[in-house]
């Protein structure tokens, strides 16, 4: 009885610890841990304060958090989530993606090998993919950043979503210019030991251009 009283006090002792130090995150960062997320570890590694919390669906998420930048840097899963076997639709993917992320775009949807969907999503402060599967969210990594701002990408938003669009590729030279009233980020890229040029729209985020050099 002694034995199980103790192994009870120490595992109270630990999820207050837990709390505390997850009321101590920056409101920022709370912000950031999805609705009904339950903290299940908290750690400093190196620079970055890394919090790991589960989800009611299964999915186990780790945030990363700058303490020098006092800024987030990743979401990302580390367990995904079960999925569903229904046949997942893109409109439906869109749907429970945009209810996460509320202040997100798509830029676009592609079908994952476990016949889900996985979408990139851009907003001003976040980019990255999440994957939808039989109507359950079971996975996503989000870079923090600032991505869109005054109504078009910044440099960083689009070095971003060129990385969403071609994830291989290693772009630079890249510029902004006005062309017949249009914004357009233009650059140069290699990939698999091609050279290519691209144009990629400031405010729609589309790839308006990809062709070799």
């Amino acid at each position: 009885m002694k034995r199980m009283q103790g192994f009870l006090i120490t595992a109270v002792a630990c999820a207050l610890a837990l709390c505390a130090r997850a009321e101590a995150m920056p409101e920022a960062a709370q912000a950031l841990v999805p609705a009904q997320a339950t903290i299940t570890d908290d750690q400093t590694v190196g620079g970055l304060r890394v919090l790991t919390m589960e989800l009611p669906s299964g999915e186990a998420l780790d945030l990363a958090w700058d303490l020098h930048a006092d800024a987030p840097v990743l979401l990302t899963t580390r367990t995904p989530a079960p999925a569903g076997s229904d046949v997942q639709s893109r409109e439906e993917a869109e749907r429970l993606a945009l209810e996460a992320y509320p202040d997100a775009r798509v830029l676009f949807a592609q079908d994952s090998p476990e016949g889900g969907k996985t979408l990139q999503l851009l907003s001003e402060s976040i980019c990255g993919t999440v994957t939808v599967q039989g109507g359950v969210l079971v996975a996503r990594t989000l870079g923090f950043g600032d991505y869109f701002s005054d109504g078009r990408l910044t440099m960083e938003g689009a070095l971003k979503t060129m990385t969403l669009y071609r994830p291989d590729a290693e772009f630079h030279a890249l510029e902004l210019d006005e062309d017949d009233g249009m914004l357009i980020y233009e650059g140069d890229a290699w990939l698999n030991g091609v050279e290519y040029e691209f144009e990629l729209d400031a405010r729609t985020c589309r790839l308006l251009k990809w062709e070799r050099d």
